[in-house]
């Protein structure tokens, strides 16, 4: 929560997808059983909550469409806080609702199969309740419209609203969907998905939303392993956004887990006229070789504070030492502030939002070498319109460890080196991992370049595959290399390799990416991107 500024008198639950039609939760199945439930309710203290009325329900009841629960669906506790009642039909799932009213105290238990003749529901515990705020569509009927928690007796009509309904009194915990319903009419239609609900709390949820699932199956992103705290670029178009129910700075941009648990974003570029906008999305685990998975995005909501952070996306825990968009501004986007100055660039379009674009004479400076890493991952999209006499870097930390491309020496093509013998100017020694590639007038390619001392490798990638790994044996050199780090010009004075072509998107890592990790960067952030997919 830490990570969303602004709202720190209400919860920020939002869960849940599209509105979608459904046949509507209306009635209760026929049929009847001998099979019972049974169970115990508790104070939160732990004593045994007596007196306390407990409800089954049918996990699809509607209670303004189905008929009346008859009186055999309730109970009260007795002293011991147990209580037993009659299922009507053993096929169906079922939700119960214990409400103690002394207390003020209520319970949802959610998803009870039945299982045979006793069916023992796990002990619960009444807790204080919360309240559901929901920011209305503009699509609903105010006169006849309602909605409601399936499998409960929680209703709100719409009559009279101000662009939000109120449900009071809602059990704390995970809130399995919120229904909308219009009175003569069978067809209902899904709001929102597991919202939680905390103690006391008053829990806001959007007007829109919609879930992104992220395929690494091989008809996707074809990552096979899981890769762990990814920013996940998420491109919004015409085509899968509506620009005109957003504010119009996208303040009001949310993304959250499959429980509601908020993730941390940065907008790094948004333009509601051109209806386009480019967004990283930090989520903790993408897992590999899977289409199940999803987060949710959530809009509609006028007086949001804007929660992106850069910092909380890119952070410098998980391995960022510096990230450059590299669009006007030429800031970092993590709390390091290693932003750079442009001399003689021009901002244009890029692979990702805006980029630089570099002549014989342009580069950008970031100043000092980075905290000097002992282990680093380099990477960056470049667009290479010709090399400069031997050839063209990219981005040079001093001249300590560096990606090049097109580098006529010896044929070495594009490459990753690093410093072993610092003697300065053109007498400086590099491990090199080249790949003989020449790529000037070829588009945009994603390179990527590491050095693992520990396990004695550099690799260097191109477009996300390894095309070159040699042995790595000698520390990383950072005396006499220069002072500062550059992008499209190299780090220690030498004219002959400034970049001439357009720079995208550059990071310096102070750890080894994996193979997975830069090959998902470059499946999802290509033009046509193959992790996100939306629903």
């Amino acid at each position: 929560m830490n990570n969303y500024r602004g709202m720190p008198l209400f919860v920020f639950a939002i869960a849940g997808i599209a509105i979608l039609n459904c046949t509507s939760p209306d009635r209760v199945a026929s049929g009847s059983s001998s099979e019972t439930v049974v169970g115990k309710i508790a104070n939160a203290g732990g004593t045994p909550a007596g007196n306390t009325k407990v409800t089954l329900y049918p996990d699809t009841y509607n209670p303004v469409a189905a008929a009346p629960l008859p009186d055999s669906s309730s109970d009260t506790t007795n002293d011991s806080g147990e209580y037993a009642i009659k299922v009507p039909d053993s096929s169906v799932r079922y939700n119960i609702q214990a409400v103690n009213i002394s207390q003020l105290t209520r319970v949802l238990i959610t998803g009870i199969a039945i299982l045979g003749d006793t069916t023992y529901v796990p002990e619960a515990t009444l807790t204080v309740p919360g309240t559901i705020k929901l920011l209305l569509p503009d699509s609903v009927d105010n006169v006849n419209g309602y909605v409601y928690i399936p499998g409960t007796g929680i209703v709100a009509n719409l009559f009279g609203n101000n662009g939000f309904v109120i449900l009071d009194s809602v059990p704390a915990g995970i809130v399995p969907a919120i229904y909308y319903g219009v009175r003569n009419s069978s067809v209902g239609k899904v709001l929102h998905y597991n919202i939680p609900v905390s103690p006391g709390d008053t829990v806001i949820v959007w007007k829109y939303s919609r879930q992104i699932t992220l395929n690494t199956t091989t008809s996707g992103a074809g990552v096979a392993g899981n890769v762990i705290d990814f920013p996940v670029l998420v491109r919004l178009t015409t085509g899968n956004f509506n620009f005109a129910q957003a504010n119009a700075d996208g303040s009001d941009l949310r993304f959250a887990k499959p429980d509601g648990s908020p993730l941390p974003y940065e907008i790094e570029r948004w333009d509601a006229s051109q209806a386009r906008a480019e967004v990283w999305v930090r989520v903790d685990t993408v897992f590999g070789s899977d289409n199940s998975q999803y987060v949710t995005m959530y809009w509609g909501n006028s007086g949001a504070t804007d929660s992106s952070s850069g910092g909380a996306v890119f952070n410098t825990v998980d391995g960022f030492e510096g990230v450059w968009h590299l669009d006007s501004t030429g800031n970092d986007a993590t709390v390091n502030n290693h932003s750079g100055t442009y001399v003689a660039t021009t901002d244009t379009v890029g692979i990702i939002g805006h980029c630089q674009k570099f002549t014989v004479t342009a580069y950008a400076r970031i100043s000092g070498l980075l905290n000097t890493p002992s282990v680093v991952t380099l990477s960056a999209w470049a667009l290479l319109n010709r090399p400069d006499i031997i050839g063209s870097e990219v981005v040079s930390v001093g001249d300590a460890v560096l990606i090049r491309m097109d580098d006529s020496w010896k044929n070495k093509g594009t490459q990753g080196a690093y410093c072993v013998n610092p003697f300065g100017g053109a007498d400086s020694t590099h491990c090199v991992a080249q790949s003989g590639q020449f790529m000037q007038q070829t588009g945009w390619h994603y390179l990527a370049y590491s050095v693992d001392i520990a396990n004695r490798i550099q690799s260097l990638y191109i477009d996300g595959a390894v095309c070159c790994s040699t042995d790595s044996t000698v520390s990383i050199r950072y005396t006499n290399v220069g002072s500062d780090t550059y992008f499209g010009r190299h780090g220690n004075g030498r004219t002959g390799f400034n970049f001439i072509g357009n720079i995208d998107e550059v990071r310096v890592d102070k750890t080894v990416r994996s193979a997975d990790w830069i090959k998902l960067c470059y499946m999802n952030q290509r033009t046509d991107d193959k992790l996100v997919v939306f629903k």
